[in-house]
């Protein structure tokens, strides 16, 4: 089950041996869904051969990227995991403008719902059911 994705890149960070990508899909003139692409090894990052453009360049914060998956893989609260297809290079198609970022904002009453806490601190955990 092979298709593509088309998403603004608002994380490039490290992850074990390799990176996490995440971002949210562009559909049309409308932003969507976050989207994680992962590979399919235990740890699911991405390596650098999986994740660059055809150019060699690595994908940055703010490119508009088109990416090729296998299929969708959500795990538990990371519901926005797809399989990245490591055979096909990823597209950038673009850069947002950072006066088009507010239009990625999610809406949300509150960050954290409070009563939650370790023992490092007070509300600073959330349930799994609630993520």
């Amino acid at each position: 089950m092979n298709y593509s994705k088309r998403i603004v890149c608002l994380a490039n960070s490290r992850k074990h041996s390799g990176r996490c990508i995440a971002g949210k899909e562009v559909i049309g003139d409308e932003i969507g869904p976050w989207v994680r692409p992962v590979s399919a090894r235990p740890g699911a990052e991405v390596s650098e051969d999986e994740r660059r453009y055809e150019d060699g360049a690595d994908p940055r914060v703010l490119d508009i990227i088109d990416i090729p998956f296998l299929a969708p893989a959500p795990v538990l609260y990371q519901s926005e995991n797809h399989i990245i297809d490591s055979l096909n290079y990823w597209t950038k198609s673009g850069t947002l403008s950072s006066g088009d970022l507010a239009r990625l904002l999610d809406p949300t009453a509150t960050l954290w719902d409070n009563g939650y806490s370790s023992s490092n601190g007070i509300n600073d955990r959330v349930t799994i059911e609630a993520a």
